[in-house]
């Protein structure tokens, strides 16, 4: 008989941490690294899960040939992946075109992309370019080809269990015919299988088949973070494993207020009403100040649907600002401050921007460059920042003139950029070992006008070229890992030092809100998110967008937390 232990905690409560008591546990009841699977939902939570396994489970190795910890902590597709290859019932081979495991937007120009030749042979306009169904599902206005809206809606049927039949139910308008939409969806089920030499899958097709095939983690102990975000395919999995009575233990923590994943099924309710036998409930937050949960709490008591549940903060410090219509210039300048006032951790993002939409991220991104901002991209999509050498060169920028010596991998990739002969009287082998002499490389660089003649020197596009300009001319040392921008939803799980939350969503997304009280619940949710992702300070950016204020931010101003 399984046993279930829910863990019900507020952000920066200590949800993972409890998690990792449980396993420290189970340990000293003799529990072994190979009874045990810790589950989560994203890539940030797994390296964290992975780093907590490894604490615990010293002796794991990382070689690929034995036990590791990334055997141990897994995202929840993962693990049913190497179910299905455990058990023989899928084959993989990195070698074969395409991938058997396929996902949008991953394919270089020389690879087989199954998405793209599907829509092909159906006459779809694609592009690879603008492949992310979440947002397409929840609800951001955008000129989005066909082909893409296509696959938005075969990611929501897969995901909450419902046949082609049910296309309706897609949260998404589409101009391909209605009569069509069900022919398509069981044409590209079909494809899947058939058109190549191997059959590929889709995320949620094997989680789907692992369920036909009844297969179950062969362990006595199952941590599983993030529960909330669970979709119907992925509930009804757990379900059947919970159900088997294989499994000694299952842990799961979650927070209900933070379930923001209804456009693909996603629903508090698998949190809330889910069997267990036992309760932790935290409700006191160590990474949010006062002044951020008194704010986070007003978003939730502005709906009925949502609720605080005593959440509250061990910190009385921390602030709440406003930035109001703020420019290009201004909005940079007010981010380098905010970056200089806070901690510098090394484990935590000095500063995030985080936007409601897509869109308003691509613009944000846009003036970020603009002004010299280094910065990373949260979640899949990638920042001018991972392209070619930049980081390691801004790196060496910020650093130059150093007197102690230079890194000889950040000098050896400046010397092999630059284009004119100025080292080309260098001894290679004064290369060779970990640093070179200040004297040295000063000797070299000393030849050039300043740092904006070398950057001018460096062999890179024209592109990369001007974002390292304008970030060496900035007036901070920054690195892409100070600053992180997403939207809310890739957000989930992290903090930053100071957050930015960008106050505006747009309008179908206000007129969603003002017409389905379930959508409205979810918006307070959303809005939620966003807020606790600050660990010292937020500052809400009014007018930046020109877009309507997201009702939940309304109710903000109304309660008097901020003005």
């Amino acid at each position: 008989m399984t046993t279930v232990t829910r863990v019900d905690g507020a952000p920066g409560a200590g949800k993972t941490y409890t998690l990792r008591q449980q396993l420290e546990r189970r340990k000293s009841a003799g529990l072994y690294p190979t009874d045990v699977n810790w589950i989560t939902f994203t890539r940030a939570g797994t390296e964290d899960a992975v780093e907590t396994v490894k604490d615990v489970f010293p002796d794991l190795t990382d070689d690929d040939t034995e036990m590791g910890a990334n055997d141990v902590a897994r995202t929840f597709h993962s693990l049913t992946l190497s179910l299905l290859l455990r058990t023989g019932l899928v084959e993989f081979d990195h070698d074969i075109d395409p991938d058997p495991v396929i996902v949008q937007g991953t394919y270089d120009a020389d690879e087989v992309d199954p998405f793209a030749e599907f829509c092909e042979q159906k006459g779809l306009s694609y592009d690879a370019d603008s492949s992310d169904t979440k947002q397409l599902l929840s609800g951001e206005t955008e000129q989005t080809p066909p082909g893409n809206k296509f696959f938005a809606i075969n990611d929501f049927l897969n995901q909450t269990c419902k046949p082609p039949s049910k296309h309706w139910d897609a949260p998404v308008e589409t101009s391909i015919p209605n009569s069509e939409i069900e022919q398509l969806l069981e044409e590209w089920d079909e494809f899947k299988r058939a058109e190549y030499d191997h059959r590929v899958f889709e995320f949620a097709d094997y989680v789907h088949y692992a369920y036909e095939e009844g297969v179950t983690p062969d362990v006595e102990l199952l941590l599983i973070d993030e529960f909330q975000d669970f979709t119907p395919a992925e509930y009804r999995l757990y379900k059947q494993w919970r159900d088997t009575g294989a499994i000694d233990e299952i842990v799961l923590a979650g927070d209900p207020q933070q379930s923001i994943y209804s456009f693909r099924g996603g629903s508090p309710l698998y949190f809330e009403e889910t069997d267990r036998d036992e309760e932790v409930d935290l409700s006191k937050s160590y990474r949010c100040p006062k002044p951020v949960v008194d704010a986070a709490r007003q978003i939730l008591d502005g709906h009925p649907q949502t609720a605080a549940r005593g959440f509250n903060a061990d910190s009385d410090a921390g602030q709440i600002r406003s930035l109001t219509t703020p420019t290009a210039e201004s909005l940079s300048d007010d981010l380098l401050t905010a970056a200089r006032r806070v901690s510098d951790d090394p484990d935590t993002p000095r500063v995030m921007l985080l936007t409601r939409t897509n869109s308003q991220l691509s613009r944000v991104s846009r003036t970020l460059r603009s002004v010299g901002v280094p910065f990373d991209i949260l979640g899949s999509r990638r920042s001018l920042w991972e392209y070619g050498d930049l980081t390691p060169l801004l790196e060496f920028f910020n650093s130059y003139p150093d007197p102690t010596g230079y890194d000889m991998r950040r000098l050896e990739l400046l010397f092999d950029k630059l284009q004119s002969s100025v080292v080309a009287d260098i001894d290679t082998s004064s290369r060779i070992g970990e640093t070179l002499p200040a004297e040295r490389a000063h000797a070299v660089l000393s030849r050039y006008d300043g740092v904006e003649d070398i950057v001018g020197d460096l062999d890179l596009p024209e592109w990369q070229s001007d974002a390292l300009a304008a970030a060496v001319d900035a007036p901070a040392d920054l690195s892409p890992d100070d600053v992180k921008i997403g939207t809310i939803h890739t957000a989930k799980g992290l903090e930053a030092s100071a957050v930015y939350l960008f106050a505006e969503a747009t309008g179908r997304i206000v007129e969603n809100y003002e017409r389905d009280e379930n959508a409205a619940a979810e918006e307070h949710r959303v809005w939620y998110v966003g807020t606790t992702r600050a660990a010292e300070e937020l500052t809400l950016v009014d007018g930046y967008f020109n877009g309507p204020t997201a009702p939940p931010v309304e109710c903000l101003r109304l309660s008097g937390v901020v003005s």
